[in-house]
């Protein structure tokens, strides 16, 4: 599938004047087996996502890789060097340079699973959404999982990890109202995945996945086409996963909890700008949830 980088524009203002142009790098699917990603705000879930994800028997899902800053400096550092126009031979073309990248990635990656004895491999890293363009012109054959979570609880996660020290009546308006403009841009750009991607993307809310979980395992089974599984919520708190950046406390748990929705039923946003506030709720409202 071609990334039209316009449609990116107008919809979610992902790209810059000067952006790298997705069209202009077609890159064929691989040999290898398509790879995912969680798409998702920070705090909403996506490493406990990402530990059952795990614990299926085909798909590696290890600790964030951040691929997406990682394929935007590869494109950069060999634009600036092979495909340099002052050497003597000809310049490598910005088609060669990303069919280069994802070359590596498919040697580092399929050694990787070969290793763990699994198929497929699996990102998830909030920040790639930062990235989405290079991603999608380096891995034109993966599947997308956005993962969403309720804005207020989102905002309670992140004081909790970010300003622990502080107490509720503590927390500045100015700091939930930034907290609250980060989860609609981030999720405005998940949106325009959703409606860009099609078939390729699967929606998923941490609602749903902690409140039935093996109801929502099966769906995304199904969406990856992979043998399904049964037991996986369980075993994921039983089997060794690959420990590095993302939510360290979910190492801690014994079992998918729900003790955790509706924990940020708190924040008040009587202080957030009135603008941010009708952001927030027609995005809200788009996924089913009401901030009033």
């Amino acid at each position: 599938m071609k990334c039209d980088p316009g449609v990116w524009h107008s919809r979610s203002a992902i790209l810059k004047p000067h952006a790298f142009r997705a069209t202009e790098t077609p890159v064929t699917a691989s040999e290898n087996v398509r790879p995912i990603f969680v798409m998702s705000s920070p705090r909403a879930g996506s490493t406990l996502l990402r530990r059952l994800i795990d614990t299926h028997p085909s798909i590696c899902a290890p600790a964030e890789l951040r691929l997406g800053g990682m394929c935007e400096y590869f494109m950069t550092a060999l634009e600036v060097t092979l495909g340099d126009g002052t050497i003597e031979r000809k310049p490598l073309s910005r088609a060669a340079c990303t069919a280069r990248i994802r070359k590596v990635m498919d040697e580092w990656l399929g050694e990787y699973c070969r290793l763990h004895d699994k198929k497929r491999w699996c990102d998830k890293t909030p920040l790639n959404i930062e990235n989405i363009v290079y991603l999608r012109a380096v891995f034109p054959d993966a599947q997308w999982i956005c993962l969403h979570r309720e804005p207020r609880d989102v905002v309670s996660s992140l004081l909790e990890v970010q300003y622990w020290p502080l107490k509720r009546h503590e927390c500045q308006p100015d700091v939930i109202a930034m907290l609250i403009a980060q989860w609609c841009r981030t999720t405005e750009r998940l949106l325009a995945l959703e409606n860009t991607l099609g078939a390729d993307v699967m929606r998923m809310t941490y609602e749903s996945l902690v409140t039935n979980p093996a109801s929502e395992l099966r769906r995304l089974w199904r969406f990856l086409d992979v043998d399904p599984e049964d037991g996986m919520a369980d075993e994921a708190f039983v089997v060794r996963h690959s420990e590095g950046p993302g939510d360290h406390n979910v190492a801690w748990m014994n079992g998918v909890r729900r003790d955790r929705v509706g924990r940020g039923s708190w924040i008040d946003m009587a202080a957030t700008p009135a603008t941010v506030q009708r952001r927030l709720e027609t995005l809200a409202a788009s996924l089913g949830y009401q901030c009033v």
